[in-house]
């Protein structure tokens, strides 16, 4: 009798889980600002959705004492989002790059490569995750536009290259970790010293032009969210970038523009000169410009 029961139970949490994730879907489907791409860690994207989750169940079953525990949001965001092998990785605070070729999968973690070989059965999986990429983008990406430059659900940068423009599939994702850094973190990580620090900030109080360049992976993103946190919140600012990469939380007058490639014949292509243009017109007091 305790047997049956005990199945019983394990039925009805399937199945309410079930119903759950549903009603969720549903909610997005109808409401894509519910979970939309203005997070600044993956910390809040799945706070957001635990907060849906649990709402969803409080309002479907009040009277059932039932957690929303991590195996429930991890299923859910493999139903919403679909990337498959890739989740685990996403969730991998020591990943910070993931690269897919064909069917083979590299990830870069703590800063040492890992190959794990061919981990897709046929190339079929691979454009179903690319599928799954380009349907909540809005984008294309097929033989007339091979390239697909777009950020992923939780703000991963994401860099899709398919044949003829290759030789190969490419997948690039560099992971958004997103670590909440102000100057001293980078000073005691070794980026510069005490004296450049102390000009860095002076720079932007005077409001001077600041460029920062350097190689792949050096910290230019890191560098340029952690002075955008230094410009005065009562100023009006517009961002010019080509994905969301800068995140001012904090600021209550941020512009956020981004530029479009040219994927159909009808479409406008919206270039940073453009942008930049119309933002004259807006009395931006600063402006970030991510090349």
């Amino acid at each position: 009798m305790l047997k049956d029961r005990m199945t019983e139970n394990i039925e009805i949490d399937a199945r309410i889980k079930r119903e759950i994730i549903d009603m969720v879907k549903a909610n997005i489907k109808k409401d894509d600002h519910l979970i939309s791409n203005i997070f600044f860690n993956r910390k809040d994207f799945k706070d957001r959705l635990y907060i849906l989750l649990k709402q969803n169940l409080q309002e479907k079953y009040p009277h059932i004492s039932y957690q929303v525990d991590d195996d429930l949001l991890n299923l859910t965001l493999a139903e919403i989002f679909g990337l498959g092998i890739l989740e685990q990785y996403l969730q991998d605070e020591k990943v910070t790059d993931i690269f897919i070729q064909d069917t083979e999968l590299i990830i870069i973690r703590n800063g040492i490569k890992e190959y794990f070989g061919e981990v897709f059965k046929s190339l079929d999986d691979v454009y179903l995750i690319i599928d799954r990429i380009k349907n909540r983008t809005g984008k294309t990406i097929d033989q007339r536009t091979p390239f697909l430059n777009t950020e992923l659900y939780e703000g991963s940068r994401c860099s899709i290259v398919i044949p003829p423009a290759s030789d190969r599939v490419y997948i690039s994702i560099r992971v958004f970790n997103c670590i909440d850094f102000e100057l001293e973190d980078l000073l005691r990580l070794g980026m510069f010293d005490l004296k450049k620090m102390e000009l860095i900030k002076k720079l932007v109080s005077e409001q001077k032009n600041i460029l920062i360049v350097g190689a792949m992976g050096s910290g230019k993103t890191t560098l340029l969210n952690t002075l955008a946190k230094l410009i005065p919140k009562n100023e009006f600012i517009s961002i010019i970038q080509d994905v969301p990469e800068i995140r001012l939380k904090e600021h209550p007058y941020v512009r956020q523009l981004g530029t479009r490639s040219k994927s159909r014949e009808v479409d406008n292509e919206i270039t940073q000169d453009k942008l930049l243009f119309e933002t004259l017109r807006m009395k931006a007091e600063t402006m970030v410009l991510q090349l």
